[in-house]
């Protein structure tokens, strides 16, 4: 077995250990701002394809986890023929959008914070034509912005951080004016207004003058200009009505109904703290109505004129407490609402503004309807309900207890059980008294069926009856007499009718058993009918039924029926004792019965009875009759409407069907029949059968139709739209088309498969497995179906037959560890939770064949565990008897022994320790005994004789066949120990003198050789290395000068050197480089001016170290790439491009030439990724334009520029570059190179200086006029072996050349203006046009002056003339 274990290549720079917890910290915190800023850039998948530096192709190898991610809308605001909204579209943050009902028409208005960072639009409000929000700014402040749906129409009306005002919202119209709430230190929170004028935002009035009250005015309602609302105006004290016209003189106290009538003891309105709290303030007919509390009657509904005089409590609706009336909604020039009147519970009410009338009581007398959603549609009102419908049918299942029939004291019992506590006890019910009570049990000797034995109770194994339950009837020893009537009835009745009598159940009883005639025991049941005293129909229950609670539940031994009918109103079951059938009592100690049965009948469809029909959908015209359920979505529960909004002359609603498709989008026209679900945006069912609900959020109406969200089957939240019709029902719009993260990690290789850990968001976290052959990914193990599956690191126990050791739990329960085997199903080996061995989650070590862990089985704490895979886990050794544990950590495997630490006690036996304590001391196991290595420490604590201290052995690293760990032997402090090939253990090095300890941390095998930090007393913190000898133990550098910490770690070989993090004091936590000699430390690269990249190496591919690192202090991590040099520690591509993300890279693994690793690139969250180094190459060569800017000319009659194009970032060197002239074999040795990165592209620019084969022109130096190539055909080669990456180091393929063909078209033939290779008349009549005109004229032609002085004239006529109908061909 090889003992692979699952994690990345290199650990993260910087030691797990206490002296370096800021390294793991780092990782954690990365990992927690990963997941809190996830989902914010969403950009397409173009963007992968988008390659900065293409010597590395990064590819998204599979997107594992497809659920989506809501775009996050909530507030719709209709403005005009478009309705706004805020959205995230995962590259913007939370920005303002609008849409007209249209894909196209859909689209974020203006990003506020540019780039990902939110605005967070809030509080839309319409004032005329233009909406008005809150906003973000840079500093999370909000300030005050207004659109017209355009974004040069979207503006900032008021900086209010700037202004040093701080929290707007409220934001309400009224008027001409926007008023809002706000915080200003000198006032605290009071009201502002905004009145449409630059400069025109402005406090209000300083209404409560204590600025420290952390509340604000409430409630801001418009009534016909006038801005009404709630404040307090002393302290937290008196909250009432107020009422404003946007000045402080028009900003008053309405009316102060919180008045003491001076009824407590003390004067009238003595009280300052007692305050009216108005809520839920409506406009109706021009008058406000709300509700308000007062001293005395309590929160009523009350309106307003806006006068003192004229605020008044419309009625004292509940004379008893207070109606707290809600959800107020004009309706039909009436104000209707919801409230209690104190007798019937809350129902919907209606009021002219002098009176108030109870509209209905939907349950028709059951309960509290409790109406909610009122929505107006067209000529009625629609709110969702508690309902009623007429019952079909009606059970009784218990008597009728009277005083005559009941007794309820310790030992007689008649009652009815109301609660059960045990199967056989509970609490008895009688008429207006209950008992705690225990039911009798079996007595005396086997006499009869089912006797157990004496004492047997209900519910003992092998009794009858099992358990009693509540709503039985329970008798026990009553004696004649004890009773005034010894008979139990259930009675049904109905004016319309009963039909199908039914009286079904079981009687049991104990000791219930005379059977002499005359002096009988039993149960006698009758039927009677309308009130008849003569039964229609009897049954007994006697003899063995009635002894050792014989008879279970089941029995069925207890029937009666009857037709009914029409003409039967009433019809009663009763149940006697002591009659003339069976004389005797149950009078014994022992002697009891229960009774279990249902009394029902089929009622008429003329009854007036009702059943409760759950809330449903209602509607009212305003009048009781007019008042009806629409529709009994769920008969037997509720659909439980809401969201209840009118769109397009249609009601939409929210509702669950429960059984079918969940909680989905209806629709309704008032009808049952024009009642239906419009969608069900997310088909199918969850673990439990249970249908899976879209939820749909209702928003508003667009263009007569509805929109609103929901999610999809992708778990995706976003915009859709709806005419009422399925067929007119879509997703408008994909606003964020990011996919959540599957968090990839832990890859294991076997052969050219990679196994991993994933959530798809479906299955929880479960094993995968990628074929990297056929580029494929499936679900290779998933323990349970449970979407809440977590895994632990995965250990590999063998890569020989390819099997995995893991803990799987589903939220934090029902755990396991298990081994998975390619061969047949994965096994469980313990159902114990493994302790975490590691910041990295690592819970197994496999040594020797055997699988390691540490786990508490209840009893006898943390101990080592082990399994060889075939069965069950099993403790090694139970080195602390008891519950107390040893704690082993530090785990590692060396040749066929489990190294590891651990507590010891006065009762821990084992080889070596012999029922002593020694502390905290290193152990090694083969699997069969636990034996101790060595007692490093053997100071005697003073304060127990019988004990020594801890050495406590840490960071055990195996380099080679030695073990190498940290211990304090008590005399020199923690210092660097080593086990040798011989077994030898001993103390390597006391690196600081005088027993405070050295403290190395970050022990790393590197090549065979140890590297650490230590701390020498006078250094601080510093890289060393040691081959296990004290002479070749030593500091490499002091990093940060002085006795500074450099905090060396990560120690990782790479290149021919070893790289490692460390600080310098100035430049932050960087990469360095060392051989290994002493003195021999480099800083390879500042990464993070000014901050510390904390990098982290990966991979070294030959050419470049691979490693991540934060180029930026917002911890943008990314995968950056060095040959150990400054200029060449390049970032490989920003995979999450905005400033604040990073992909953070990470378990980089090598299969088949290509690498694949772990990373988050935002549209698709943290999944796995290739990364394939790839040969530099030219894609394009350009022949003319001018420096920086190459354009392709057709003209060939100068050359003075050749510009390559390189796919990616390639250096090329000028030797790299050769020009030779086809025609004279002339090799051009004056050409200048200049080389430029831009757009992901590298160009290389040719020009020419004045050599072989090379036209020298501007003279004199003063036109700027460019050499140019002499007339010929030429080839350009650029030499493969001497261009390469930056980034990768890989070389050009091969050399690139370009003249060797015809179709290239390079060449020079001077007055060829058309590039056709001759000299026409085209050419001539081009030459003519520019003949004698001189540099700068519009007709100037730069390519017909030949030596570049700055015009056209006889001379270059004459070198045209030369030409002049003449060819130049290919060769």
């Amino acid at each position: 077995m090889d003992g692979l274990r699952s994690r990345p290549l290199a650990a993260p720079l910087g030691s797990l250990r206490s002296d370096e917890r800021k390294h793991s910290d780092a990782k954690r915190d990365r990992a927690l701002l990963r997941r809190s800023r996830r989902r914010r850039l969403g950009a397409a998948i173009e963007s992968l394809e988008r390659r900065e530096l293409l010597t590395f192709a990064i590819d998204l190898f599979q997107d594992i986890n497809t659920l989506g991610v809501s775009s996050g809308i909530e507030q719709v605001v209709r403005l005009g023929d478009e309705s706004f909204f805020v959205a995230d579209d995962g590259k913007h943050g939370a920005e303002l959008w609008k849409t007209d009902g249209t894909v196209d028409g859909t689209v974020m208005v203006k990003d506020l914070l540019p780039g990902p960072d939110a605005s967070v639009p809030a509080d839309l409000t319409v004032l005329g034509n233009e909406l008005y929000f809150t906003a973000l700014d840079e500093n999370d402040e909000t300030d005050l912005w207004k659109t017209d749906g355009t974004e040069s129409g979207t503006v900032k009306v008021y900086d209010a951080d700037a202004s040093g005002v701080y929290y707007l919202t409220d934001l309400t119209a009224s008027g001409t004016k926007l008023f809002f709430t706000a915080y200003e230190p000198a006032t605290g929170y009071e009201l502002w207004v905004h009145d449409g004028t630059s400069g025109g935002t402005a406090l209000v009035k300083d209404i409560n003058p204590d600025q420290f009250v952390i509340d604000r005015p409430q409630e801001l309602t418009d009534v016909n200009g006038t801005l009404f609302f709630t404040s307090y105006d002393d302290g937290y004290y008196n909250r009432e009505l107020w009422k404003s016209d946007g000045t402080a003189e028009g900003t008053m106290m309405v009316a102060d109904l919180g008045i003491d009538p001076g009824i407590d003891p003390g004067p009238a309105d003595d009280d300052p703290t007692f305050s009216s709290n108005p809520t839920f303030l409506t406009n109706h007919n021009g008058l406000l109505f709300f509700a308000a509390e007062d001293y005395v009657d309590g929160v009523e509904l009350y309106k307003s004129d806006g006068t003192e005089s004229g605020t008044v409590r419309v009625a004292d609706l509940n004379p008893v407490g207070s109606s707290y009336p809600e959800e107020l909604t004009s309706f039909n020039g009436e104000l209707f609402f919801a409230a209690s009147d104190g007798t019937g519970g809350r129902h919907l009410f209606k009021s002219d503004g002098s009176t108030i009338t109870l509209v209905a009581d939907t349950t028709k007398g059951l309960g509290s309807s409790v109406p909610i959603g009122l929505e107006v549609m067209g000529e009625e009102l629609f709110f969702a309900a508690s309902g009623a419908v007429p019952a079909t049918r009606i059970s009784v299942s218990s008597p009728t207890m009277t005083a005559d029939n009941s007794r309820v004291v310790n030992g007689n019992y008649a009652g009815i059980v109301a609660e059960t506590i045990t199967a056989y006890g509970g609490t008895l019910s009688g008429f207006n008294a209950s008992i705690t009570f225990n039911s009798t049990a079996q007595g005396g000797s086997n006499n009869n069926l089912g006797w157990v034995s004496s004492g047997a109770r209900i519910g003992d194994a092998g009794v009858g009856l099992q358990s009693i339950e509540v709503g039985d009837l329970y008798v026990e020893d009553i004696d004649e007499g004890e009773l005034v009537v010894n008979a139990w009835e259930w009675t049904l009745s109905d004016p319309a009718g009963l039909a199908n009598l039914s009286f079904s159940g079981f009687a049991s009883g104990n000791e219930l058993t005379t059977s002499t005639p005359g002096d009988a025991e039993g149960l006698l049941f009758e039927l009677f009918l309308n009130g008849s005293s003569t039964p229609t129909s009897s049954t007994t229950v006697s003899g063995p039924e009635l002894d050792n609670w014989y008879l279970g539940r089941d029995a069925d031994n207890v029937n009666l029926s009857d037709p009914g009918g029409a003409s039967v109103t009433t019809a009663t079951v009763r149940l006697s004792i002591g009659n003339s059938m069976f004389a005797n009592y149950p009078d014994g100690g022992n002697e009891a019965f229960v009774v279990g049965a249902t009394f029902s009948a089929d009622l008429s469809s003329e009854t007036t009875q009702v059943v409760d029909a759950g809330r449903e959908l209602h509607k009212t015209n305003g009048t009781p009759q007019g008042t009806v359920m629409v529709k009994d979505i769920v008969p037997m529960g509720s659909s439980n409407p809401s969201d209840l909004t009118q769109a397009g002359g249609k009601l939409y609603f929210a509702a669950d069907d429960v059984f079918n498709d969940g909680l989905e989008l209806w629709m309704s026209d008032g009808t049952a029949e024009g009642t239906m679900q419009v969608v069900d945006s997310l088909p199918g069912n969850d673990l439990y059968g249970a249908p899976l609900d879209g939820a749909p959020r209702l928003l508003g109406e667009v263009d007569g139709q509805l929109i609103f969200t929901a999610t999809d089957v992708a778990r995706d939240r976003e915009l859709w739209i709806t005419d009422g019709d399925p067929l007119g029902t879509e997703v408008l719009v994909n606003i964020n088309p990011s996919t959540q993260d599957a968090d990839v990690r832990d890859l294991v290789l076997f052969g050219t498969d990679l196994f991993f850990v994933a959530d798809d968001g479906i299955n929880g976290e479960a094993i995968w497995k990628a074929d990297t052959v056929a580029g494929t990914v499936e679900l290779y193990e998933d323990i349970s179906p449970s979407s809440t599956d977590r895994i632990s690191t995965l250990t590999v126990y063998s890569a020989l037959t390819e099997q995995i050791v893991f803990y799987n739990n589903s939220l934090g329960t029902a755990g396991g560890v298990y081994l998975t085997d390619p061969n047949g199903p994965t096994r469980q080996l313990s159902d114990r939770r493994p302790v975490e061995l590691d910041e990295n989650g690592t819970m197994f070590v496999i040594a020797n064949g055997w699988i390691y862990f540490v786990a508490d089985d209840g009893v006898s704490g943390n101990e080592l565990w082990k399994t060889d895979g075939s069965g069950p886990a099993e403790m090694v050794w139970d080195l602390i008897p008891g519950s107390a544990g040893s704690n082993p950590m530090e785990l590692v495997a060396l040749e066929s022994f489990l190294y590891f630490s651990a507590d010891t006690s006065s009762e821990t036996v084992t080889a070596g320790v012999n029922m002593k304590d020694i502390g905290r001391e290193l152990f090694r196991t083969d699997g069969t005994a636990v034996s101790l290595v060595m007692d490093i420490n053997g100071v005697v604590d003073p304060n127990d004789m019988n004990r020594t201290f801890d050495s406590s052995p840490e960071d055990l690293t195996v380099v080679g066949n030695e073990l190498f760990f940290t211990a304090d032997n008590g005399v020199n402090g923690r210092e660097l120990w080593r086990r040798d090939s011989l077994g030898t253990t001993h103390l390597v090095a006391d690196l600081r003198s005088g027993g405070n300890g050295s403290n190395p941390t970050a022990l790393a095998d590197v090549s065979g050789t140890l590297y650490f930090s230590a701390d020498n007393g006078a250094d601080g913190f510093e890289p060393y290395r040691s081959d296990g000898t004290g002479i070749g133990t030593y500091q490499i550098a002091n990093i940060n000068p002085g006795n500074a910490d450099s905090d060396p770690g990560g120690f990782f070989p790479a290149l021919g050197e070893v790289y490692f993090s460390a600080d310098d004091g100035g430049s932050g936590e960087e990469l360095w480089k060392t051989t290994g000699a002493a003195g021999n430390a480099t800083l390879v690269s500042d990464i993070q001016s000014g901050g510390g990249s904390q990098p982290v190496p990966l991979y070294d591919t030959g050419n470049r170290l691979l490693l991540s690192a934060a180029g930026t202090i917002n911890n943008d991590r990314e995968l950056w790439s060095t040959d150990g040099s400054e200029a060449l520690t390049l970032l490989v591509e920003d995979l999450y491009p905005p400033e604040l993300f990073g992909s953070d890279p990470d378990e980089i693994i090598e299969i088949g030439g290509k690498l694949y690793f772990v990373a988050e690139n935002g549209p698709f969250g943290r999944e796995l990724f290739t990364l394939q180094e790839v040969s530099p190459a030219v894609v394009d060569v350009i022949v003319g334009g001018q420096a920086g800017a190459a354009v392709e000319h057709l003209q060939r009659s100068t050359v003075d520029q050749v510009t390559v194009v390189f796919d990616g970032n390639v250096d090329v060197p000028a030797g790299a570059v050769q020009l030779v002239n086809r025609d004279t074999n002339t090799s051009l040795t004056s050409l200048i190179i200049d080389r430029r990165f831009e757009s992901g592209q590298t160009f290389v620019e040719v020009t020419f200086g004045s050599g072989p084969s090379v036209v020298d022109r501007d003279p004199n130096g003063t036109t700027g006029l460019r050499n140019s190539l002499a007339d010929g055909n030429y080839q350009l080669t650029i030499l493969s072996g001497l261009v390469s990456s930056p980034v990768s180091g890989v070389a050009m393929a091969a050399d690139f050349h370009y003249g060797a063909a015809e179709a290239d078209r390079f060449f020079r033939h001077f007055g060829d203006t058309d590039g056709d290779r001759d000299v026409d008349g085209q050419d001539y009549g081009r030459f003519g046009q520019t003949f004698l005109q001189p540099l700068g004229a519009s007709a100037f032609n730069e390519t017909l002056d030949f030596e570049g002085d700055g015009d056209v004239d006889g001379q270059d006529y004459g070198r045209f003339g030369q030409r002049f109908l003449t060819r130049l061909d290919f060769s």
